[in-house]
């Protein structure tokens, strides 16, 4: 039992820091995504933690498999390259004993995988479109940004800010707006309004209405080309946001709640309910053929077989992905769906257990094995 819960703590220690590590570069990428999209004003700059922080659960979701996978590997062949399993196996730790020994954690990081995908992945997705739909709702308001000339949803108006603070005070704005038509079309003797002002905010109503207030400014007033213009000094001007109609926008099947992917039962409801149960599948057979394949000799090195590895894995969750589509598209029946990949990937288990150790013994009860 000491011998199992060493094989046991030292997988899942090499998978959590793997994990971890991936994690962390799979959200610095997609932190340079956010940020680029802020900064070319698609996204507000106050949403990217929020977005971020709710990505997380998707990527861990998807790559926890691999960190098993991986961990499996990198752990059994440093105990291959030490000896460590010799001693373990003349202690009387079998090929069977050692494979009933790590699918518990493999047991353990299936049930942590479906029930991020069946919960909360769908759950982190949904809220980032409800964040998505409520920012289209304000633009106007969320995506202002210093140093850029910005249009308004409405196409009519078009304003600069200089400046702004860090309690929302904005500084040197210039605006121009066409109460009539879009500005980018407006005809040559269409009135345009054109306002300047030293300072101004944005306030919220306690019924959700929303004013620009400008301070110390000017208003022009008139057709471009001509001299009657009215001037006009203001302390204060201000102006009422329209409340846009939040739409909506259709979700993908990937943010659908499972018992709505039920509820629907298409072809595409059918491949996200078997692909999400697939990422949990997927680290029990992942072990599988870790285990067999991690094996190396003492002069071959630890990380001899993880190249090896590394590509199963890769054709192992493309052949997920082309299958996902494949019953999304109907090209291949619900019934077989993605169930043939993990078949396929157990047989290659089974055959790689016979290859290394002899006739699949690590499904026999049998200690012994080379």
């Amino acid at each position: 039992m000491i011998l199992k819960g060493y094989l046991r703590r030292e997988v899942v220690k090499t998978a959590m820091g793997i994990l971890l590590i991936l994690i962390l570069i799979f959200t610095l990428q997609r932190f340079v995504y956010y940020i680029n999209s802020a900064a070319s004003g698609q996204l507000s700059t106050s949403l990217v933690g929020e977005l971020l922080l709710l990505q997380i659960p998707r990527i861990f979701s998807l790559l926890l498999p691999l960190s098993l996978f991986l961990g499996t590997m990198i752990a059994l062949g440093r105990m291959y390259a030490d000896q460590e399993i010799t001693v373990m196996r003349a202690c009387g730790i079998g090929q069977h004993s050692l494979t009933t020994a790590l699918l518990k954690p493999a047991v353990l990081f299936m049930l942590l995988s479906m029930a991020m995908g069946f919960w909360i992945t769908p759950w982190a997705g949904n809220l980032q479109y409800e964040i998505m739909d409520k920012q289209a709702a304000q633009k106007d308001i969320t995506l202002l940004s210093p140093g850029r000339f910005q249009k308004g949803s409405d196409g009519n108006t078009i304003v600069y800010i200089q400046k702004q603070d860090g309690k929302g005070q904005f500084t040197n704005i210039f605006m121009a707006k066409n109460d009539n038509q879009n500005l980018a079309s407006s005809s040559i003797n269409t009135e345009i309004t054109v306002i300047s002002s030293q300072k101004g905010q944005i306030i919220r109503k306690k019924d959700d209405e929303r004013f620009f207030i400008l301070n110390k400014g000017k208003s022009y007033q008139g057709i471009p080309g001509q001299r009657n213009f009215d001037i006009s000094s203001f302390n204060e001007y201000l102006l009422r946001i329209p409340n846009e109609t939040s739409q909506r926008r259709k979700r993908d099947y990937d943010v659908l709640s499972t018992s709505r992917l039920v509820e629907i039962a298409d072809a595409k409801a059918q491949a996200e309910i078997q692909w999400r149960i697939s990422m949990g599948l997927s680290s029990l057979i992942l072990i599988l053929v870790a285990i067999p394949l991690s094996r190396v000799k003492p002069r071959q090195g630890k990380y001899a077989k993880l190249g090896v590895g590394l590509i199963i894995y890769i054709l192992y969750l493309t052949l997920m992905i082309l299958s996902k589509n494949w019953v999304e598209n109907g090209l291949i029946p619900n019934q077989l769906g993605l169930w043939w990949i993990h078949l396929l990937m157990f047989i290659l288990s089974l055959y790689l257990s016979g290859y290394f150790y002899g006739k699949f013994t690590f499904l026999s009860s049998s200690g012994k094995g080379g």
